[in-house]
Formats: structure tokens, sequence, C-alpha cells
């Protein structure tokens, strides 16, 4: 999606070593999300509301592990 809004033109990769360092690097991972829709209330969002609780986002990347 990045690169459609910024509208970037990539090139072929020509270099076989550039091919083959990608193309090892590449692993199969299994994405999950449990939850479709999230809110966060803490001082360094928009429409904070120091009447509710705080609620943070998190994001873990845990690949590997």
């Amino acid at each position: 999606m990045a690169l459609k809004h910024t509208r970037v033109k990539l090139d072929f990769i020509t270099n076989p070593q550039a091919y083959l360092m990608i193309e090892n690097s590449m692993r199969g991972v299994i994405a999950t999300i449990s939850q479709r829709h999230a809110t966060a209330n803490n001082p360094y969002v928009e429409g904070y509301n120091p009447e509710q609780l705080n609620r943070f986002i998190t994001y873990l990347d845990a690949n590997n592990l």
C-alpha cells in the first residue's frame, strides 16, 4: 500500500546475489488477529478522556521464539 500511495516504481532485481539473499530470507509464518477493533485511551493519543481508564495497544513481534 505504501508503494501504491507514494507511486514509487521498483526496478527488477538483476543481481543474482541480491535475489538469493531475499529468497533465502523468506519464511512462512502464521499471522493472527484476535480482535478486529481496539481503542486506546492514554495521554499520547488524540481524543484522550481522563475520566476513563487508561488503555494501551501493544504490538508484539514474537517470531522465532
